[in-house]
């Protein structure tokens, strides 16, 4: 029925604001605002992050808080290749701003057993097995049983 998109990017918030205007869309609002700071008594159905992951510092506390308001959580992210619950740190180096760092590129089992250990114990993924890219984008739909 409605749509909240959060980001603490301006330029994003912008660009999405564009969208919905070109679409003609009402239902959804875009919000300069900080995940952390949403009430973990809030409950959405969704909760989508394209991405992400990679670009935080905490990618463990991000996780933590989309299960918390969350029934189901969707993640695309840049997949380190192993079959292993591992992840690589980068060490947060900034491609062009702020918001555009690289800490960590988890592997897909990484992700997986995070979301089973929060009670997200539904879990679908996607990888991308004919990429050629370093870290080829990967899924993963978690969702409460």
């Amino acid at each position: 029925k409605s749509v909240l998109g959060i980001d603490l990017d301006t330029l994003r918030i912008k660009r999405a604001n564009l969208i919905k205007k070109i679409l003609n869309i009402d239902n959804v609002n875009f919000v300069l605002e900080d995940l952390y700071k949403i009430p973990d008594s809030y409950d959405f159905d969704v909760t989508i992050a394209l991405g992400l992951l990679h670009r935080i510092p905490d990618m463990n506390m991000c996780l933590s808080k989309m299960c918390q308001i969350s029934n189901t959580v969707i993640v695309e992210f840049k997949a380190l290749r192993s079959e292993e619950d591992v992840y690589l740190n980068h060490g947060g180096v900034s491609k062009s701003n702020s918001n555009n760092k690289l800490y960590n590129t988890p592997s897909i089992q990484y992700i997986k057993n995070r979301f089973m250990e929060l009670g997200h114990e539904d879990i679908i993924t996607y990888e991308d097995k004919d990429s050629s890219l370093k870290y080829p984008r990967a899924i993963v739909v978690a969702s409460k049983n």
